[in-house]
């Protein structure tokens, strides 16, 4: 696998973990803006101390020019769960790839976090198991995984549309279109990259190379709880948004298809750590 191509892995496993959730619905009724409006500000004061999630993403990933063109595509999974009130998370995820005339490959990543530290591990092909912790300070508690940044993505969104209502796992939702405010989007998305301690990817302007980018969430009618949120984007990069030169590629194009459910409120759980993490060397803050 060229060098390029494992940048690549790590950019798409940044922007798996920096996003997560929607889905589409067929008839659309009217709602007064008032309406919609009360509906964002109850999802705002929504509480819970609990919630796990689980995700799908189909990726596809086209590159011309260079020394690697071809397709790739990746399929990624992952589940997890989000303690707000005592700082503990856990989430396993697995990525599929499959990459022309290079055969097929996994990459595997499991994130926890426990006791005011943070554990990152990742199997990457070609590097091996890797483990790193750092000691978790609020700014990077608040730049991980959870619902409270994708209803902020709702509230500060430029434009927000009622498409209706759509029945989730049994719970009458609410279904809103919007177009993000994307220096938010943009926060969010460099807030996750450095949070995981990815070197060089924090500093791309993620936001800036989205083509088209569509993103809906279901909230719960009797709670404002999210539910569900399905994200679309395309993506077109250059060899220098990911530190490449026209040796490499002359042109990246990325499409992605996410869907993220949103379950188990208030439901209590466990995080026990792998003896690999309990042995991982310390990464230093980088400020």
């Amino acid at each position: 696998m060229s060098v390029i191509l494992k940048k690549l892995l790590l950019l798409s496993l940044a922007l798996v973990l920096s996003f997560s959730m929607v889905a589409f619905v067929g008839c659309k009724e009217e709602l007064p803006q008032e309406e919609i409006d009360q509906i964002i500000a109850g999802a705002l004061a929504a509480q819970y101390d609990t919630v796990s999630f689980d995700m799908d993403m189909p990726m596809t990933v086209k590159m011309t020019g260079g020394t690697d063109p071809g397709t790739m595509t990746v399929d990624t999974s992952a589940t997890g769960s989000i303690d707000n009130n005592n700082e503990m998370m856990r989430m396993e995820m697995t990525m599929e790839m499959d990459m022309s005339g290079e055969g097929s490959e996994s990459m595997d990543a499991e994130i926890y976090v426990l006791e005011g530290w943070m554990y990152t591990g990742m199997n990457i092909p070609g590097y091996g198991e890797q483990w790193a912790k750092m000691a978790l300070t609020e700014d990077m508690w608040q730049q991980q995984l959870s619902v409270e940044q994708y209803v902020e993505l709702l509230a500060t969104a430029i434009e927000v549309d009622y498409k209706g209502i759509e029945t989730v796992n049994g719970v009458e939702c609410y279904v809103f279109e919007l177009e993000p405010n994307m220096a938010a989007l943009n926060e969010l998305l460099a807030g996750e990259t450095s949070g995981l301690g990815m070197a060089g990817l924090g500093d791309i302007d993620l936001a800036e190379l989205y083509e088209a980018l569509t993103v809906k969430e279901w909230l719960a009618k009797d709670s404002y709880l999210l539910q569900r949120t399905e994200i679309e984007i395309v993506i077109e990069m250059s060899p220098g948004d990911v530190g490449a030169t026209s040796n490499d590629f002359d042109k990246m194009s990325v499409s992605v298809e996410m869907t993220m459910r949103f379950f188990d409120y208030n439901q209590p759980f466990t995080v026990v750590l792998p003896p690999e993490a309990l042995e991982a060397e310390e990464m230093p803050l980088s400020y």
